[in-house]
């Protein structure tokens, strides 16, 4: 999964408030066995395996 990271947008972008906050992503996250991130710039890439 793909998603852009609250925050990192200009403060003047419309879709500022689009972005996952880290308590969003606690929650995308847990449960899952293996979760390995990558931060690409304004975007956070998530692989999530059982």
């Amino acid at each position: 999964m793909v998603t852009e990271i609250s925050g990192r947008c200009a403060a003047t972008d419309p879709l500022r408030g689009l972005g996952i906050t880290p308590a969003q992503a606690e929650i995308l996250t847990a449960g899952w066995s293996t979760v390995q991130t990558a931060d690409l710039d304004v975007l956070r890439c998530y692989a999530l395996r059982p």
